[in-house]
């Protein structure tokens, strides 16, 4: 239940931008998307809450790293 709170949440992904991935990670994350069978939930939205769950969780750690606080990660 947690997870599916955290992650598999559909959202509007808004404007976007391509990245460049491994096509094996895309096709795996399609088919995690299609197996978890969630009404609205894109490939898109799902990295995107992985990502954001990711920036949040070690907002700290990522903010120290950049030149101690001096570029600050805005989530």
């Amino acid at each position: 239940k947690a997870y599916a709170d955290e992650y598999l949440t559909p959202s509007n992904v808004g404007a976007r931008k391509g990245i460049f991935v491994p096509r094996e990670l895309v096709n795996k994350l399609s088919k995690l998307v299609a197996l978890y069978d969630v009404e609205g939930l894109t490939i898109g939205a799902y990295v995107t809450n992985i990502l954001i769950n990711h920036l949040v969780e070690n907002r700290d750690v990522i903010n120290e790293l950049s030149f101690e606080g001096e570029k600050t990660v805005a989530l």
